[in-house]
């Protein structure tokens, strides 16, 4: 094993000790002491020659030489997969994992992958240092992203190499820059505690696109999440049953487990309702369309509508209201409805934590008990009389 040096000029490799360069007579000295000069390092692996660029630190040089020789007296079948494969290679092995591609939030997962690879797609991933994440974090908060979206996407990266190293890619030397880093939401800090009315819930109703309305009431009155809503196909639905429910998988759900959400199917706006006159495409079975394709967003429609209503539409405005408060809407009425700790986060996905875990695990929820919490949730908006009472579509 060796420190290298490469000549600015002729770009020849040789040793650190030259104080010219072999190939075309340049002053290795002067180019140094200028920042002209990069270094590598350059070891044997299963009886290859390897590469491995480090910079235009002589420290940095020394520093990886040495722990590329640690690395080998630790592991005799120390391999090249475990040091030579960038984070973009990384990437695009990671997305193509049939279990990867199956999870509800793979697009979400692709477009913070993404956002990584502009910075240290051409890195070998063992190569990235704590200090750059740290450095990257910095940058994020001075361009305003929110705390809550930054740790989401160190997350992403994080699980990525996590999930790489399980699978003997590359060895776990490369997780440590990433444990380093301090998430900057602390606890339950992010949480959020925006509530509306049963009426302003209406009159968004009334002011959001007509494509919108049953992504809409599935979060305020089922509680699901945007992205389980958008991904949501017809096979997952039944409106035959005597209780109405959405069946999703593991793959549809952040929580990788799988859920029954029941539906609302008496108070007025209510999902079954709106499901049953969604049109179903032609050569699509995603229950969300538009002009026959799957909807992607509906963000400019439903900021238009909590406009329209007087609500400030914003993840950072005063008193703000976005999509997901919905979901935190439909925990705080079940609640109030009297419904069950254990029963709301059985609907919802919630983990109970391990205070509730061994009872959570023993509880066996039917789709009949579903139903009733659902039913409860209906009893209390048209028994206190919110809107939805005299208007309540009848039941079914």
């Amino acid at each position: 094993m060796a420190v290298m040096a490469q000549c600015p000029v002729c770009r020849q490799k040789q040793s650190n000790q030259n104080k010219k360069c072999t190939g075309c007579g340049e002053d290795l000295v002067k180019a140094k002491k200028s920042n002209r000069v990069k270094y590598w390092i350059m070891y044997k692996v299963e009886g290859r020659k390897i590469w491995e660029y480090i910079g235009i630190s002589i420290r940095d040089a020394q520093d990886a030489d040495g722990k590329r020789k640690a690395q080998k007296r630790e592991n005799p079948f120390f391999s090249t997969k475990n040091n030579r494969i960038t984070f973009q290679e990384l990437t695009d092995w990671y997305l193509s994992q049939s279990k990867i591609k199956k999870k509800g939030y793979f697009k979400t997962l692709q477009y913070r992958l993404t956002k990584w690879n502009a910075l240290f797609g051409s890195r070998m991933v063992l190569s990235i240092k704590s200090s750059e994440l740290q450095n990257h974090q910095e940058s994020r908060l001075e361009e305003g992203w929110a705390e809550s979206t930054i740790d989401q996407e160190l997350g992403a990266a994080q699980t990525m190499i996590q999930y790489a190293i399980d699978d003997d890619m590359i060895s776990g030397d490369a997780l440590k820059p990433f444990r380093k880093i301090e998430r900057l939401v602390k606890g339950n800090s992010n949480a959020r505690d925006r509530i509306i009315t049963l009426e302003e819930f209406y009159r968004i109703m009334d002011a959001v696109p007509e494509y919108a309305k049953g992504i809409v009431s599935l979060g305020f009155f089922a509680g699901m999440r945007l992205g389980e809503i958008m991904g949501l196909t017809w096979d997952k639905v039944n409106l035959q049953h005597d209780t109405p429910h959405i069946k999703l998988q593991k793959t549809d759900t952040k929580e990788g487990r799988e859920k029954i959400v029941p539906l609302a199917c008496r108070i007025k706006g209510n999902p079954y309702e709106l499901l049953k006159v969604t049109p179903k495409g032609i050569h699509d079975d995603h229950v969300f369309l538009y002009r026959g394709k799957p909807l992607s967003r509906i963000r400019d429609g439903f900021s238009r509508a909590c406009d329209d209503v007087g609500l400030n539409y914003g993840r950072f405005a005063r008193g703000g209201f976005i999509f997901h408060d919905l979901r935190h809407c439909f925990n705080t009425y079940m609640r109030r409805a009297g419904v069950d700790q254990l029963t709301i986060m059985k609907i919802m996905g919630h983990s109970p934590g391990k205070n509730l875990e061994m009872t959570f695990r023993y509880s066996t929820f039917e789709l009949q008990d579903l139903g009733l919490a659902i039913e409860k949730l209906e009893n209390y908006f048209m028994n206190g009389k919110q809107i939805g009472g005299e208007e309540s579509f009848g039941k079914r």
